[in-house]
């Protein structure tokens, strides 16, 4: 069975106990991880347990196909249910796996994580289509469902943050889950905070001290830089970038973010709304001191060129991901095109 967005934090506090197998998959890596490790502890909460979980490889299902039945046909020596784990699969475990539910043996989860499957990939259709298994996407955060995620973490250990600290993390955490989950466990250990605990403030000055090395804060001053007009901060920025080793899509994939957001301001602005309005409808809102900045750039860009500009972007990362050429002179030679498109 597919798992909807709406549903699946439902599922991440109590599974079904109908469901034999979950596959747990996508693009974000720290998510996956995440969501697999909250499943494990519904079913396990002592990961130690050697009696009680059983994690396979890829590479032993290909020397014993009948390996994945037989450990969920096992009986857990210290009561309850078992966990067989199996990371890392693909479309090359899908007989044996299809073969281990079909065997109706025992009451174990068989619990499988992987990459990002395609629509077409044999392992994702068969969590989907069957109604005794889940299959649990994993994208990257949205900035909503980041801010989201913050202000949970915030409430969880009753930190006070204001609007213009969710924001400012919102846009320089970056999208991976594992990442950002990093950098809010370093806040909460900086302010002292607990569960339960007494009540902590978080200040920008502190939140932008702390996320000072993130690669996101580069990112997005290379957005800014890119349809901003500054070809000179941009190659500094970029410099930077690649000696600290930031991955060349998620370059093209900040730049696009922000080309989409001036997109959407700018089709506001020539529908009659005046600029300090429109800039309003962006979720998450403009950290504040970006927001100057942001207004003056959506005066510069026409509409046309907006979406010129976001095409190039994608036509780029594809070329990145299929053309054999070096990924971060593609997108270096995208950021500075645009940039002086924008002068």
């Amino acid at each position: 069975m597919k798992a909807s967005p709406r549903d699946i934090n439902s599922h991440l506090s109590a599974l079904d106990a109908k469901f034999k197998a979950v596959l747990v998959f996508g693009k974000d890596s720290g998510l996956i991880r995440e969501r697999r490790d909250i499943f494990a502890r519904q079913i396990v909460p002592d990961a130690s347990d050697p009696f009680a979980i059983r994690v396979l490889t890829p590479a032993e299902i290909k020397e014993d196909t009948a390996l994945i039945a037989d450990e969920m046909g096992a009986v857990s020596m210290t009561g309850g249910r078992r966990l067989v784990c199996l990371d890392g699969a693909g479309d090359k475990e899908t007989n044996a796996i299809k073969n281990a539910l079909a065997a109706k043996t025992g009451d174990a989860l068989l619990l499988v994580s992987a990459g990002d499957l395609g629509p077409r990939s044999s392992l994702r259709k068969l969590f989907e289509k069957e109604a005794s298994v889940l299959a649990v996407a994993c994208y990257p955060d949205t900035q909503e469902s980041l801010a989201s995620m913050i202000s949970s973490h915030f409430r969880t250990y009753n930190i006070a943050a204001g609007r213009e600290v969710v924001a400012f993390l919102t846009q320089n955490l970056g999208s991976d889950r594992l990442v950002t989950r990093t950098e809010l466990e370093k806040i909460t250990l900086f302010l002292g905070a607990g569960k339960g605990g007494s009540a902590k403030t978080l200040t920008l000055e502190d939140a932008k001290n702390l996320t000072s090395d993130a690669s996101a804060l580069t990112l997005g001053d290379i957005a800014s830089a890119a349809t901003g007009a500054n070809p000179k901060r941009l190659a500094g920025l970029l410099d930077k970038a690649e000696i600290e080793g930031i991955n060349s899509i998620e370059i093209l994939r900040t730049l696009q973010a922000r080309l989409q957001q001036l997109d959407l301001v700018r089709g506001l602005v020539d529908e009659g709304t005046p600029v300090n309005e429109a800039v309003k409808a962006l979720r998450p809102p403009l950290f504040f001191q970006d927001r100057d900045i942001f207004i003056a750039q959506v005066r510069k860009w026409p509409k046309k060129q907006l979406i010129s500009a976001l095409d190039y972007s994608v036509r780029a990362e594809v070329a990145c991901k299929t053309t054999g050429s070096p990924d971060f002179t593609i997108a270096s030679k995208t950021c500075l095109d645009i940039c002086r498109a924008s002068q």
